[in-house]
């Protein structure tokens, strides 16, 4: 992973491109494919913008960008009133049973 850079605003927007043609496919009445100009015109202002809360990434293998990431910082939350009333316990805290959940993939 690096930081995006200008170069790749092609790759930026095929990936794009071809990740809302994936999701179409799945449920049509949810995902729609992005229109390429204003994809086009997205990324090239995130990667003129000068803002440190957010961060566009791209996956390099073998010098061909094969991925991207979109970061952003959420603004922290508002601070509770009381500093005490988190550290309350949910009730069912402590009874699940470790290793009930099966793991994905085989075993290492």
């Amino acid at each position: 992973m690096r930081p995006a850079e200008p170069r790749d605003l092609d790759d930026l927007v095929q990936l794009r491109l071809e990740n809302g043609r994936v999701h179409a496919v799945l449920d049509p009445s949810v995902y729609r494919v992005p229109d390429s100009k204003a994809m086009r015109e997205h990324f090239d202002a995130r990667l003129m913008a000068d803002d440190n809360d957010q961060a566009l990434l791209v996956g390099v293998v073998d010098g061909r960008v094969l991925g991207l990431a979109e970061v952003s910082l959420d603004p922290p939350p508002p601070a509770h009133p009381d500093p005490a009333a988190g550290a309350e316990r949910a009730p069912a805290r402590g009874r699940g049973r470790p290793g009930a959940v099966p793991r994905a993939g085989p075993p290492t």
